[in-house]
């Protein structure tokens, strides 16, 4: 029966009444899993060095798929971040990135598997960041900014190396030797007309 908002249970035997506990639990709608299609906002995308999984950059997330069979990894899982240009490291381990989880333009990188935390490489960035690439050994990234830098870090110690600084126009095409001792660019002639 009902009394004062309350649904009671009334007991013949005993003739006691009891308020009946009623819980309603929430379905969720709206955290329940779900397919999206992201085709149309692929930013970036490569294959793993052992070619077991792709990663893919999209809607400012970093994510992994694998070839066949497994789920989906969603590295960053950063809503309000924006991460970009992601690279697979050379010995499979590591996701780098470009986050401004921090406000501004920094390198980041996260353990492929999703097993463990995202790091900061960087720090202090005061500008627009291009591309990044692994140095072949999986120790160092090199990127070029709109200052006309170009530069790398060493993973392990965080320090930032300059490699060169343009006068005139950014460093916006650069590569690391196979075995890793060289850095090749290509960089603008200040006296060139451009018009």
């Amino acid at each position: 029966y009902e009394q004062a908002g309350y649904i009671h249970r009334f007991d013949l035997a005993s003739e006691t009444s009891a308020k009946v506990a009623i819980q309603i639990h929430e379905d969720f709608t709206a955290s329940r899993g779900g397919l999206e299609e992201l085709s149309d906002e692929v930013t970036n995308y490569e294959i793993a060095p052992d070619g077991k999984r792709a990663l893919f950059g999209a809607r400012g997330e970093v994510l992994t798929v694998p070839a066949e069979n497994g789920i989906t990894r969603n590295l960053t899982q950063t809503s309000g971040v924006h991460e970009r240009n992601s690279k697979w490291s050379p010995d499979g381990k590591w996701i780098a990135y470009i986050s401004d989880a921090s406000g501004e333009n920094e390198l980041w990188i996260t353990p492929q598997d999703g097993s463990g935390k995202a790091q900061q490489i960087t720090s202090g960035a005061d500008c627009y960041y291009y591309q990044i690439y692994w140095s072949p050994d999986s120790k160092k990234l090199l990127w070029g900014d709109n200052k006309l830098r170009l530069r790398y870090v060493d993973i392990a110690t965080k320090k930032v190396t300059l490699v060169d600084q343009a006068t005139a126009w950014e460093i916006t095409q650069y590569a690391w030797a196979p075995d890793g001792s060289w850095i090749a660019y290509t960089k603008q002639d200040p006296e060139r007309n451009h018009g």
